[in-house]
């Protein structure tokens, strides 16, 4: 049994701040292939997209993007939020938000 493996089905009952960390400690272990453990997050991610702060957000987008585990609605949801939000993202958050977009390819108007 992997770690992995124990972890996906609690996805929906991490807050958002638990989920953020989860997510950015799986990628950090260079796991080999981490693209279905990543999807099993969107729809956790999805269904309480405005409960993530920025931060969190953020976060979670440059996760996805250090694994080059893409998902074009996760990121087209994230945009709305954080183009919501304008001033109030903190500038390393833009920094890593943009370095998350332009890893994975996806761009948003905003």
């Amino acid at each position: 049994i992997s770690l992995a493996s124990l972890v996906k089905p609690v996805f929906p009952h991490f807050s958002p701040h638990q989920l953020q960390n989860c997510l950015w400690v799986f990628a950090s272990l260079g796991m080999k292939d981490p693209g279905p453990f990543f999807e099993a997050a969107v729809d956790s991610i999805e269904q309480r997209i405005g409960d993530f702060s920025n931060e969190s957000l953020v976060a979670i987008l440059t996760s996805f993007a250090k694994v080059k585990a893409f998902n074009s609605n996760l990121f087209g949801v994230a945009a709305e939020v954080l183009a919501k939000e304008g001033s109030l993202i903190r500038p390393q958050d833009i920094a890593n938000c943009t370095w998350a977009f332009a890893s994975s390819g996806h761009s948003h108007p905003d």
